[in-house]
This record gives structure tokens, C-alpha cells and sequence, in this order.
């Protein structure tokens, strides 16, 4: 808006303003003008910084921030893995133990089984740490103990909420109108509300078991199928099946977790001289993967359906792969649409048998 508020643009009209004095550079008219055009010119620049500060399309973190706090929401703060360790004894809170460059805690006992403590462990940094099992190591002497091991990543840490991630809740939550019970409201609830939900379905009652009844399908974390843990905090935070808590009256609520669907992915693969099928498969399994990423990520809105041109075009980019043709999925020639209620995992990439 204020573009041509240059300093250069607006010395040049304040000089031309002025008849019969000198105004070349160097005269004292000139150096009384200069610095009043440099001031007017910052003056301008920070009105375009203020012009772009207070709307959410532009603004930066922190006024995007203000902005959205009227609406009473505010950017997620990082969070730290919880899992679940084994213990041959009843080891201490607070306990510290590292595995994989990772240092956890003991925080809440939960059980003993077969001579055995099971305990939560917390990790001391925020953020994910990946699928981590296996032997755990003490930070500090604990006597008596002889086994102890991480079995399970109950639910990931995450790493604040980032800028673009804020703005596009901050829009969403003004486009997807919620209310009573309708689907946008279900699914910024459960966005909301429980940690390691990144897409909602919603079935209403005529797609699924008739009138009251609504069924809300659960992705989970790398946008796959979530934990039985998520699961679990979910139906307890609606208050159970009947949802005391929050469901409008008349609706019974039915959570379940999205199905995972296992694609095996063959073709002819016409390589360039040197090049073996083997000696690229990895390559090929990640460019397949990344294309799978994509369509779990618009799960929540449409339908699965994989093109095998599309998985024609990722494989093309690597380098050796002269042409990729007979492209079979599960064993069947064409594109596959996807049970709208299942996410889907690459289970392995093969050539086709050769008569």
C-alpha cells in the first residue's frame, strides 16, 4: 500500500514543492529535508508492518497469537513421549534411565505381573523420539536391579505448534462452523481435546446404524492408525458410549480407530543399463511411501484413491528407471479406492513374475 513512500520518492516531492530556493544537494534547504523524508519513510515502513501484523493471513507468531486468542485459541506447547517401562523391581519416581540418546524418568507405578513393575516413563525432552524399544540404561546405581527395558511408546512427545500449523487452526476453526453435534463440531473436539488425533471422520447416522447414532473414526499420529491409549482417552473424555460429558442429547457416540489396509505394490520395472531392481528398491519403497503419506494426509476429507499413474511418476525420479509399466495393486491392474474407514501402509514393492 505504501510501496512508493520511498525516502528517494519522498524528498523528491517535498523539494518539488519549493520554487525559487536552491534544492540541490548540499543546500541548506536540502539538509534541513533530508532527515524529515528518512523519518516519513520509516514512519511508512512501519505502518506496512503494522497493516501486516494485524491479520492472521500475515502476521507473524506472535500477533497471529493475540489475533487468535480471541477466539480463545492459542498455539500447542511441545509435549514429551510417555512409555511404558519394565522392571524387575520397584524402582523409585523419579528414577532416570537413557536409552538411544534419549534420557526418561519413572513418573506413576501401574501394576506388578509375575514378579515384574510396570511403571510410565517421561521423556526429559519434548518432542517425537521415534518408535524406541529395547534396554534401558540407569543414570544413576540402583541396587538390585538387573532387568530393565522401555516395551512401549505409549503416546509421542510433539514439538510446538508451528506458525502455518497455528494459522491453518486458527482459519479452521472460522470456516468449520461447529455446533450441537454436527461434524465439525466432533471433529474440532477431538482435535482439540486429545493429544495424537490428526484427522476425524464422522459417519452420521443415515451413512451408518440409523437415527442417534454417530460414529467418529480416529486417525492417529503420522496420520496412521492411532494407539489403543488415544483410543481410550478419547471414549473417557466424551464420557463414554452414552457421552455424559459432551455429546448432545439423543446421540450415541461409537469412537473407533481408522483400519489399516496393506498395499502390495509389483510392476515391470525397465531399468537403464547397471542398474538392478534390488540395487533401487529402497529408493522405489520411499518415493511409493512419500505418495502414501500424501493420501493418508487428505484422509479425513476424501476418500483413498491410489493412481498408479501416480505411483508411475514418483518412480520415474529416481535416477536408473528407464520406464515403469503393468503397474498391479493387491494383484489387480488399475487405480484402488480405499474403505473410506482405513488408512493405508506399504507392505512391499515387488516386480512382476516374467513369463
Amino acid at each position: 500500500m505504501f510501496e512508493e513512500k520511498t525516502y528517494e520518492n519522498i524528498l523528491k516531492e517535498m523539494l518539488s514543492s519549493l520554487n525559487g530556493v536552491d534544492t540541490r544537494e548540499g543546500s541548506i534547504v536540502y539538509d534541513l529535508l533530508a532527515p524529515m523524508a528518512m523519518e516519513i519513510a520509516q514512519l511508512y515502513m512501519d505502518l506496512r508492518v503494522i497493516l501486516r501484523e494485524s491479520f492472521a493471513d500475515t502476521a507473524s507468531m506472535d500477533y497471529l497469537t493475540l489475533i487468535a486468542g480471541e477466539r480463545g485459541l492459542f498455539p500447542k506447547s511441545a509435549s514429551n513421549c510417555i512409555a511404558l517401562g519394565e522392571f524387575d523391581i520397584k524402582v523409585e519416581r523419579g528414577s532416570r534411565f537413557n536409552i538411544e540418546g534419549f534420557n526418561f524418568y519413572v513418573t506413576d507405578f501401574i501394576e506388578e505381573k509375575d514378579g515384574h513393575f510396570f511403571f510410565y516413563l517421561e521423556c526429559e525432552e519434548s518432542g517425537d523420539v521415534g518408535e524406541i524399544v529395547g534396554e534401558l540404561t540407569p543414570i544413576e546405581i540402583i541396587n538390585s536391579l538387573n532387568f530393565c527395558k522401555l516395551i512401549k511408546v505409549i503416546s509421542q512427545g510433539k514439538n510446538e505448534e508451528s506458525e502455518d500449523e497455528f494459522r491453518k487452526r486458527y482459519f479452521d476453526s472460522i470456516n468449520l462452523r461447529g455446533f450441537g453435534g454436527n461434524v465439525a463440531d466432533y471433529k474440532s473436539y477431538f482435535k482439540e481435546n486429545v493429544d495424537g488425533i490428526y484427522g476425524v471422520r464422522v459417519l452420521r447416522a443415515n451413512e451408518w446404524a440409523g437415527a442417534g447414532n454417530v460414529k467418529v473414526i480416529l486417525q492417529g499420529e503420522d496420520f496412521l492408525v492411532p494407539s489403543d491409549e488415544v483410543i481410550q482417552r478419547a471414549r473417557e473424555i466424551i464420557g463414554g458410549e452414552n457421552g455424559d460429558k459432551i455429546v448432545p442429547i439423543g446421540h450415541r457416540v461409537f469412537i473407533e480407530p481408522c483400519k489399516k489396509e496393506e498395499i502390495k505394490i509389483s510392476a515391470d520395472f525397465q531399468l537403464f543399463e547397471g542398474f538392478t531392481f534390488e540395487g533401487l528398491k529402497d529408493q522405489i519403497v520411499e518415493k511409493i511411501g512419500i505418495y502414501f503419506d500424501q493420501l493418508n494426509k487428505g484422509w479425513e476429507e476424501s476418500e483413498i484413491n491410489i493412481l498408479s499413474a501416480k505411483i508411475i511418476v514418483s518412480c520415474m525420479e529416481i535416477e536408473g528407471v528407464r520406464n515403469i509399466e503393468n503397474v498391479k495393486i493387491n494383484s489387480e491392474s488399475g487405480n484402488k479406492i480405499i474403505d473410506r474407514e482405513s488408512v493405508i501402509y506399504l507392505k512391499e514393492v515387488l516386480e512382476n513374475e516374467r513369463s
